[in-house]
């Protein structure tokens, strides 16, 4: 299979491509996705099993997607530098759950601090203990606070 698309958008960029279980999932900046077969609105990240037909995943994330990651559960993570997946308030980082198709946080991972922009990087998951115990790793560039005082790291660890 050959993924021929055209992304409209001014400053459109795709940036992330990512197979698991016979689907494409693309991300980046891009508002839609043009193919032979028409175009396909989607916010940021698409997914599709023949590149002609596309499926955006709820209402997409309203930034720049960097990162893509799809568990052995078929939940899909993604960072970047967006604060909202489907209209859902999530620091840089959200889960498309395999069970109720929507965004969600991944939890309370990033939480903005002032002057600092959190930037997502890479992000990966291991769910060798079940899908309801997944540990989740993440890469880039945050901060955030801690009792006593900021923390800046570029390696994150959440068990969920």
């Amino acid at each position: 299979m050959h993924l021929f698309y055209d992304c409209t958008r001014y400053d459109s960029n795709l940036s992330v491509y990512f197979f698991k279980e016979r689907r494409w999932y693309v991300a980046g900046r891009f508002d839609s996705i043009s193919t032979s077969n028409g175009t396909f609105a989607a916010n940021n990240i698409a997914s599709t099993k023949d590149g002609i037909n596309w499926q955006a995943m709820g209402q997409g994330a309203d930034d720049q997607i960097n990162t893509v990651f799809v568990d052995t559960c078929k939940n899909v993570y993604i960072g970047g530098k967006f604060s909202n997946a489907g209209g859902v308030s999530v620091a840089q980082v959200a889960v498309w759950t395999a069970v109720s198709n929507n965004w969600a946080p991944l939890g309370p991972v990033l939480k903005p601090v002032t002057q600092k922009a959190n930037i997502v990087n890479s992000i990966t998951a291991d769910c060798d203990g079940g899908c309801l115990s997944c540990k989740v790793y993440i890469g880039g560039k945050f901060a955030y606070t801690l009792p006593n005082g900021l923390y800046e790291h570029n390696l994150f660890f959440n068990n969920l």
